[in-house]
């Protein structure tokens, strides 16, 4: 399973709407939206990417985690979330 952490609710906007085939629920960028900053937004996104692997993790064999925009320390705490 493919996780890709959203980094803000721009990101989110725009996977949703340009992206083919990518669809973010309305109430994952609303969760986005509610935060200020875009460090809060991308904040929010590595918890909900968390939540997706341990809700995930004892259905699937595996994840793999695609680091957005080159940003590794984004995906860092994802790692050990998928172990």
């Amino acid at each position: 399973v493919g996780i890709l952490p959203l980094t803000s609710i721009r990101n989110a906007d725009f996977l949703h709407n340009e992206v083919p085939g990518m669809h973010i629920p309305d109430d994952v960028r609303a969760t986005l939206s509610r935060y200020q900053s875009v460090a809060d937004q991308r904040a929010a996104g590595v918890e909900i990417a968390a939540q997706m692997i341990k809700k995930f993790a004892r259905r699937v064999h595996g994840f793999y985690i695609i680091t957005p925009r080159n940003r590794a320390d984004v995906v860092a705490p994802l790692i050990s979330a998928a172990v």
